[in-house]
């Protein structure tokens, strides 16, 4: 009896075994199966895409290459406007937003007199955002010309249309020279009442200023801070009466000045 039963149990292990044999042959196969049908999906979905994409190609490019038609501007802007800058921007062909040279259009706009610097950029479908920094104008060069903060030269039309600056004179290319000696002198005289309407520099270097009371002041080459300051406490002793008529002030005296009126041709010196 006990060999019957082990032969049957080798037998039902034998089964066992045969079946576990299959099951692992059959496992891979399966999951091969199953990879590639995924992979077939895929690629049957990439075939069908690429031949709408092309049978549309037009289509599609159309509209995701769209042109730029809307032009974001900052507001606050005193001499630009939407009609301004896009007649800048004539000159920049169309070619969709990414064909868009963005490059052109700020050469384009920063042309434009009252533009100092201008910065481009593309904004997906069809916006063309801008920004602009205006020019500052500070004070008139000469009669057709404007001067910035940095002293740098600029030419906006209707110069003569601009009032309450005031006007530089100087030999050719002193502009930055002149502005920083103009914003010096400012500086100097703000907490005194007095401001200067214009100033002016000789071939020879000797400067002179007219005040916002209209009485020129000859400066001389030298000691120009000093000089403002002798000024200054000029302005702070006199009495009303001293002050009146005054035409012109001589500051290039070792020790005072001289002062010249309007009522009478005569000099008086104020020493120190």
């Amino acid at each position: 009896m006990a060999r019957v039963s082990n032969k049957n149990s080798m037998h039902v292990g034998s089964i066992r075994a045969a079946r576990t044999a299959v099951a692992v042959e059959e496992e891979p196969l399966g999951l091969y199966l199953k990879t590639n049908f995924k992979w077939f999906v895929l690629l049957l979905a990439a075939v069908v895409i690429a031949l709408l994409v092309q049978r549309n190609f037009d289509t599609l490019a159309a509209a995701i290459n769209r042109p730029l038609v809307l032009i974001k501007l900052e507001e606050g802007l005193h001499h630009l406007d939407q009609r301004t800058v896009r007649q800048s921007l004539s000159a920049v062909s169309q070619k969709g937003f990414f064909g868009y040279d963005v490059r052109q259009a700020k050469q384009e706009i920063e042309k434009h007199p009252w533009v100092y610097m201008a910065s481009v950029k593309r904004v997906w479908p069809e916006t063309l955002e801008i920004q602009i920094t205006e020019q500052v104008a500070i004070a008139r060069w000469g009669e057709s010309a404007l001067l910035n903060q940095y002293g740098e030269l600029f030419v906006p039309p209707r110069v003569e249309n601009i009032s309450m600056l005031p006007n530089l004179i100087g030999p050719d290319e002193s502009q930055s020279m002149m502005m920083g000696q103009y914003q010096k002198l400012s500086q100097q005289l703000q907490n005194s009442g007095l401001g200067l309407t214009g100033l002016s520099l000789s071939e020879r270097g000797s400067w002179q200023m007219t005040l916002n009371n209209s009485v020129r002041v000859i400066l001389g080459r030298f000691e120009i801070s000093t000089k403002a300051d002798l000024l200054i406490d000029f302005y702070r002793r006199a009495s009303d009466t001293q002050l009146a008529s005054i035409e012109v002030i001589d500051l290039r005296y070792s020790n005072g000045l001289s002062v010249k009126r309007t009522q009478q041709n005569i000099s008086e010196i104020a020493t120190r």
